[in-house]
């Protein structure tokens, strides 16, 4: 058996701690060269490539999944967002080239009949119902009157027929048409003969008289 001198066992583990002290000093060595390295990259292309693929992913990679390349020196990178507007204006879409048709105005037809006891008896009801037509026409877009007979209760009466006149006369303007009734020309017979006169030339705007007032 040989025997083991204790000062040589000594000697050889004296010689691994500094072994292992030039092995952690070469990986210090080497880890420091990286990080140097690596900071000046990061702050270079790399870092703006790094940078990319942190904050715009999409923008970083192709339809078909691989890194995009970065860019070259002098570039700036591009991105995906939209150039924002400098006019504080909002965005209006183009007017229609067709100008929508304007809301029609509802329009009104007055009407009125049997008023020969006001040209009979009294004529001041008689004024006061066309007097309040002329004042609101306007106002109620009134386009025309049709009265439907027996203006007067008795034709042969001169003085009906003047009530009736001058209350009609109040009308200013307004278009009117009466259809006659038996108070006023009699049956069978028809007489006009007092109608007419008064009334028969009245021709709406558009409009025509038959036989001096019949056709109304």
């Amino acid at each position: 058996m040989r025997r083991v001198d204790n000062r040589e066992v000594r000697r050889e583990q004296g010689r691994w701690p500094a072994r292992f002290a030039w092995l952690r000093a070469g990986l210090y060595l080497l880890f420091l060269t990286v990080a140097v390295m690596g900071g000046l990259w990061l702050n270079g292309e790399g870092g703006i490539w790094i940078r990319l693929l942190l904050t715009e992913p999409m923008a970083a990679l192709s339809t078909s999944g691989a890194v995009s390349p970065p860019p070259s020196e002098g570039s700036t990178a591009s991105t995906s967002q939209p150039e924002a507007s400098l006019s504080s204006e909002p965005e209006t879409s183009p007017p229609s080239a067709t100008k929508p048709p304007e809301e029609e105005k509802p329009f009104t037809f007055a009407w009125m009949s049997d008023t020969q006891l006001y040209s009979e008896s009294w004529p001041q009801i008689f004024r006061r119902m066309t007097g309040w037509l002329a004042e609101n026409r306007e106002k109620e877009n009134i386009q025309m009157l049709f009265h439907t007979g027996d203006v007067v209760n008795n034709r042969n009466s001169e003085a009906q027929w003047n009530n009736a006149v001058e209350a009609m006369s109040l009308l200013d303007g307004l278009p009117y048409l009466i259809a006659t009734g038996n108070h006023d020309v009699g049956t069978p017979t028809g007489d006009y003969s007092r109608f007419s006169p008064r009334f028969g030339a009245n021709v709406p705007p558009g409009g025509e008289t038959w036989e001096e007032g019949k056709g109304q």
